[in-house]
Order: C-alpha cells, then structure tokens, then sequence
C-alpha cells in the first residue's frame, strides 16, 4: 500500500530549487494546501532573497495549549516572525544567510516541509511525556494500591482538526490510547472502511505482533465518555482506535510514531477512494467486455446461398403456433435472468454503466426473440390461408417465397441467439439451454 510523505512536497521542492546554488532570486507568492484544511502561504513581501513561510491551521489555538509554540521554537528558533495576518505561525528564511554546507541546507529544508507535521505532534509529544511520568509513578505502588489517577491515567487531549472530525489522546501508565473520529459520508465508504480495517486486525494477528492494536467501533470508546462534544448513535461516525504500548515509545520510535499516526486518517481514506476508483475500473473493463460479446452476437453480413430443395417442406399451422409461442415464453421470460447474471458479474453494484449493459443484453435478447416468434407465427398464417379446404384433416402447405423469407429471417435469429449463448459461461442457465434445443431444431 501507498504510504503518504509526511512533509509538504511543493514546500520542498520549492525551497531546494531556491536553495541550490546558482539559482536567481525571485519572487514569489504561492498558496499551498495541505491535508486536513492545512494552508501554506510562500511569499517574498520584502525582497527576493528573503522568503516567508506561514501556516494556518484549524486548531492552532488548541495546539497551543498543548505545547506547540516551544516544539516550533524548538524547530525554528531563529527564523520566526510575527505570524502574517490571516494565518497562525510564520516563519522567514534568508538566502544570503544560508548555511554554507549542503547538508544543512537540505535539513533546513526538510524542517521547513514538516510545518504542519511538527505543529501538530505537540500533544503527541505531551501525552509521551506524561506517559514517562505516569509509569514512574505507578511503578511505586502494586496495582491495588496505586493511586486513583495513576489508574485511570491523565486527561484526554482532543484535537478538532477538521471540521467534523477529531483526534483524541490519552496517556496511562502502560499505554498510550489515539483515538480518530472519522465522518463516513458514504455507506459504502463505511463498508470499505470495516473492510480495510479488518485487515489493520488481521495482519497484526497473522504476522506483526509487535503492531500496535487497532479497534473500530461506531460508538464512542470508553476513554471518550462523558467528554463534552462526543455524542453516541449517529450512523454516520466511526471510532478508530490505537493503542500504543511501552515498546512504540521508546526515544528512538517516537518521532517515527508521531509521523507515522498523525497520516492515518488521510491514508484511510485515500486508500478507500483508491479501492472506489480500482473496482469502478474493473466494472468498466468488464462492460467493454460484455459489449464486445454483444457485438459479436450480431449476424455476419455474409452472402447467402440459396439451395433448393428437392423435396417441398411442409409446415403444420397448429404446430408451428404452438412453437412460435414457445420460444416466445422460454427466452423472453428467462431475458430477465441475463440480467441478473450481468448484474451478479458486476458483483451487485449498482451503476450507471452496470445498468446500460444489462438492458442492451436483455433488449436485444428480446428483439430476437420478438423477430423469431414473427416469422414463426407467419408461417403458421400462410398455413392458415392456403390450406385446402377439401383436406381439412391435413393441414399441411408448401411454403411460398414470401414464407420462406420470413423462414430464413427464423433461423437466422436462431443462429444469433445461439451465438449470444455461446458466449455466456457453459452453465450460465442450464434449462435455457434445453429449451433452446428442444424447441428450436
């Protein structure tokens, strides 16, 4: 599966094509997006060779609280500025006073690139910490005697990054508990997203023990109970939860865990949309596919040859009723069940596309039908007028060139019909089939 880059792509390439040496200053007034509403403006306001970075980000004011201005002044110490009016954080590089080897040039740039990721692995980073904090102090007492919030563990830090959806946090003395309220639109979003899930559960059962633990529901975990904005019972929300233990918050793991949790929900959802646009592909290759079977049912514009017959054919008007009204009933009756088969191919969903095939194959069985059950019935009129009327008991006629027209019209709606079957699956219907043979030889 794709894995999302954690920095801004355009900031980098940006930056490094401004950054390399030789390159002219200019200026530059660029808006850049981001996942999750994340906004970048990259400006030069006051000359060509300094260069403004600022973000806004939804919950910047909550990111605050939670200790994102020191992770920021940690990361960028020197090179911030007051924030640009309408966005919350700014930074202003010089390029006269860059650094003078190319690795450091290029670690500017990747610092700058994850803006956004740095803003946000504030709480990630608190909840880490007091996580520390929290197994030392449980380590003082055996479980029964620990203290009631050494138990329960600390507060729960919500993050409203978008507009509907959220991040919550919560640290205890054994774990560390992300939970992502997500916003499913679409059912079948929802159906794709248990799916995808699933597999987050079965992958770690099967082979990744070390993962960390992942749980869905539609209800809202215990950890988010009773906290203000969290409602329970509607449809249209899902909870996803990880949980990490001690060995994904080692010093060496963090910074790769707080890169790596903070794409999930962008991730999820780009690889459901991925699966959306894959099946859609295949249901769209499987109608040309079906239209190509259409087209291939279609009589040959070949030349006929007429051979006499030496002997008169003779046709009985109360059979050949009888039989034009059998091959009506066996194949405009059973036309439905192609449908079903079209429709079961195109594994249930119901598209446009899906639609347009299936009435192509069932009008046009039905046309053959229709044109086959004419001719046959003509017969059975010419029958009707022309018989003798001193040999009642034999009602028997040769046809004349009119009938054998509308004749040969019959069987060569019985060969497209046969055509048409034959490029259906050997067991697609089975009592069609018979029926066919019985009825039409």
């Amino acid at each position: 599966m794709l894995l999302l880059d954690y920095q801004n792509i355009l900031i980098e390439s940006l930056l490094t094509e401004r950054f390399s040496a030789g390159a002219s200053p200019v200026s530059i007034d660029q808006v850049v997006s981001d996942f999750d509403g994340v906004t970048f403006h990259i400006s030069t306001p006051e000359g060509k060779t300094k260069i403004v970075i600022s973000i806004a980000i939804k919950c910047f004011n909550e990111l605050v609280q939670y200790g994102a201005q020191s992770v920021l002044e940690r990361e960028y110490g020197p090179y911030i500025i007051a924030p640009e009016q309408g966005y919350d954080f700014s930074i202003q590089v010089d390029l006269e006073s860059l650094p003078e080897e190319q690795d450091a040039k290029d670690d500017l740039v990747r610092r700058i690139s994850l803006l956004k990721r740095n803003a946000m692995a504030a709480p990630f980073e608190q909840a880490f910490d007091e996580f520390e904090a929290l197994k030392e102090e449980a380590a003082k007492y055996t479980s029964e005697s620990a203290p009631q919030g050494v138990r329960e563990g600390g507060t729960v830090r919500a993050i409203h990054y978008r507009e509907t959806e959220a991040i919550f946090i919560k640290a205890s003395h054994d774990r560390v508990t992300v939970i992502f309220s997500t916003i499913f639109t679409d059912e079948t979003d929802r159906v794709f997203g248990k799916v995808f899930l699933q597999e987050f559960v079965d992958a770690r059962r099967r082979a990744i023990q070390n993962a960390p633990q992942v749980l869905f529901r539609d209800e809202p975990p215990l950890e988010l109970q009773g906290l203000p904005g969290v409602t329970a019972g509607k449809g249209d929300v899902g909870y996803v939860t990880f949980v990490l233990f001690p060995r994904h918050l080692t010093k060496q793991r963090r910074e790769e865990v707080i890169s790596h949790i903070q794409t999930f929900r962008d991730y999820f959802h780009y690889h459901i949309k991925a699966s959306k646009a894959y099946i859609h592909s295949r249901m769209r290759r499987r109608t040309a596919d079906f239209l190509q079977v259409l087209r291939r049912a279609r009589p040959e514009n070949e030349e006929k040859t007429v051979i006499q017959s030496m002997s008169p054919t003779y046709i009985n008007s109360r059979d050949s009723n009888w039989l034009g009204h059998r091959i009506y009933d066996t194949l405009h009756n059973r036309a439905d069940s192609i449908w079903t088969y079209f429709r079961y191919l195109a594994g249930g969903w119901e598209t446009w596309a899906q639609f347009e095939i299936a009435t192509a194959v069932t009008q046009a069985t039905r046309g053959i039908v229709e044109v086959a059950h004419d001719a046959f019935l003509y017969e059975a009129v010419a029958a009707d007028v022309a018989r003798e009327e001193d040999y009642p008991e034999q009602p028997v006629i040769k046809p004349g060139p009119v009938s054998k027209v509308y004749g040969e019209a019959a069987k060569e709606c019985k060969r497209a019909i046969e055509r048409l079957l034959q490029k259906l699956p050997q067991n697609f219907d089975q009592d069609l089939n018979q029926d066919l043979t019985q009825n039409l030889n």
